[in-house]
């Protein structure tokens, strides 16, 4: 029996162990599992972070195409915009140039602020001859007029070529005391020999006829000292008889100026001053001229800036708006004031310019180039007098196109109105006893075929009245005025009803100068303060 309990008991301890063994497979399992679990909810966080992503680029791709589409619709409403004007093409509103001074040569002077400055020899000056101060010898200069020498040679400290300042000058022997350095000074003589005085002048001119003043030099101002003084420049090249220039200058008073002939004389015949008050003036040469002379008259006068070129200046001052707007806001009455285009139309492309008509007189036209303020023919001039152009009545609000045809390389001026289709199947009332006058807001519009019966070829007409005795239509033009009884049995052949289909652009003038090829710009001028043109595009 005891042995049989031992075996029994060892047979437990196997079980135990097996037990154990199955539980711990079991664990291990288990652990394997939670594992795997906690991989695959790592892994669903990864990818939930990028779905949130990809949504978060959705919603920002969502609403760039929603911002797309804003400016599609925008785009859209412009195109229509454009289109309700008659735009087609590509319309640009139109940037302005030239609106206070048509340069068409550039600068003719060279140095015309006197920014720049050089040295040349002053031969006449002239030194004290008795010493000062305490001195038995020479002559000490105060420090803000100091003379300024050249060395002419290399010797006894200068240097050939070089500018120094002197402090004392010799009146015994001429020799002059001249610094070279900061803390050193050196006695050198011969006048003429080994060095001369020098002034200052603005580089590229020279004086003529009295002395600058050097302090006011410094500053770039021209003045005399002590009196008028004059300089002058030669071109480059001559400019020939007869070319138009503009003097301008920035003066304090009224400032000479004299021609220099080709032969290096002076044109006193032809002298000019240009008034402080206005600081411009408009010259024609009268010879072949080399340069110009310009003078203070007197010892007050001074001036800092001097221009010559070729162009015009503005009589007026013009004012640019957003959208190519354009007006006159000052000046004196004329075609004195204006601007052109930056844009052009190709010379051998179709192309117009458009704008609406506000105020006052007006002219526009396409030109090869803007020469003057005053636009020369051909032209579109509506003038604000008689509310017309040529023949045709306007009114401010009016919109025009000046419209180039490459094909035939033509010029028309069109003018925005209501267009009409004849209607011949229109059935007129009919009356008998008594005449029929139809309403104010209903009478039919007829148009002239032929020009005859006292009516005006392509002029259109309202009926007013149908007469009873024969049926004859009673007309009068679109500013009332009568034009008699006109039988219906002349329909057709003497006139036609119509009926309106809207508005376009009607050329009633075609320019008889032809274009040749060359590009076009848009070239506008005004007669007096208040002109105005609104919403200038150009389209090519």
């Amino acid at each position: 029996m005891p042995h049989h309990r031992r075996r029994d008991s060892v047979q437990v301890q196997q079980l135990v162990q097996h037990a154990h063994l199955h539980a711990t497979r079991a664990h291990n399992k288990l652990d394997l599992k939670d594992e795997r679990i906690t991989v695959l909810e790592d892994d669903k966080i990864v990818k939930d972070t990028k779905v949130a992503a990809l949504e978060a680029d959705k919603s920002d791709k969502d609403t760039k195409m929603s911002d797309m589409e804003s400016d599609m619709t925008a785009l859209t409403n412009r195109v229509t915009a454009l289109e309700t004007l008659g735009i087609q093409g590509i319309s640009n509103a139109v940037s302005w140039t030239h609106l206070t001074e048509i340069n068409l040569s550039g600068e003719k002077l060279t140095n015309g602020d006197f920014s720049q400055l050089g040295y040349v020899e002053n031969t006449s000056y002239t030194f004290p001859t008795s010493p000062n101060g305490n001195h038995n010898t020479h002559y000490v200069f105060e420090s803000t007029n100091r003379p300024l020498v050249i060395a002419l040679k290399t010797i006894d400290g200068i240097t050939e070529g070089e500018v120094y300042e002197m402090h004392r000058y010799h009146v015994g022997n001429g020799k002059a005391n001249i610094q070279v350095s900061t803390d050193n000074m050196v006695w050198v003589s011969y006048r003429g020999i080994n060095w001369e005085v020098v002034d200052k002048v603005p580089a590229n001119w020279s004086v003529h006829g009295g002395t600058l003043n050097q302090t006011k030099l410094a500053q770039g101002i021209i003045k005399g000292s002590g009196g008028q003084v004059a300089v002058q420049q030669t071109f480059s090249q001559n400019i020939a008889s007869g070319t138009k220039l503009i003097v301008k200058v920035t003066s304090d008073d009224d400032i000479k100026f004299t021609p220099i002939k080709g032969s290096g004389q002076a044109d006193l015949n032809n002298d000019f001053t240009v008034l402080g008050s206005d600081g411009y003036v408009e010259y024609t040469t009268q010879t072949n001229t080399s340069g110009f002379k310009v003078s203070t008259v007197n010892g007050l006068r001074e001036f800092s800036s001097v221009s010559i070129f070729q162009g015009a200046i503005s009589g007026g001052t013009v004012q640019a708006y957003a959208g190519g707007g354009l007006e006159k806001i000052s000046g004196t009455g004329g075609w004195n004031a204006g601007a052109s285009s930056v844009q052009k139309i190709d010379g051998n492309s179709d192309g117009y310019v458009q704008f609406q008509w506000v105020a006052k007189s007006v002219r526009v036209g396409l030109k090869y180039s803007d020469t003057d303020y005053n636009v020369d023919s051909p032209y579109l001039h509506i003038n604000f007098v008689t509310n017309t152009v040529g023949t045709k009545n306007v009114s401010p609000g009016d919109w025009f196109r000046i419209r180039h045809y490459a094909s035939t390389n033509e010029i028309k001026y069109q003018l925005k109105e209501t267009v009409y289709s004849q209607n011949a199947d229109f059935v007129f009332e009919t009356t008998s006893g008594s005449n029929y006058s139809y309403p104010s807001a209903s009478r039919p519009k007829v148009i002239s075929l032929n020009g005859s019966g006292t009516l005006t070829i392509g002029e259109l007409y309202e009926v007013y009245t149908i007469r009873a005795s024969d049926q004859a239509l009673y007309l009068r033009d679109l500013d009332g005025n009568a034009h008699g009884y006109h039988g219906q049995g002349t329909r057709g052949v003497r006139f036609e009803v119509v009926e309106e289909e809207g508005q376009d652009y009607v050329s009633f003038y075609t320019e008889p100068t032809l274009t040749n090829g060359n590009d076009l710009y848009v070239d506008v001028s005004f007669w007096t303060v208040g002109a105005r043109i609104n919403d200038v595009t150009i389209v090519t």
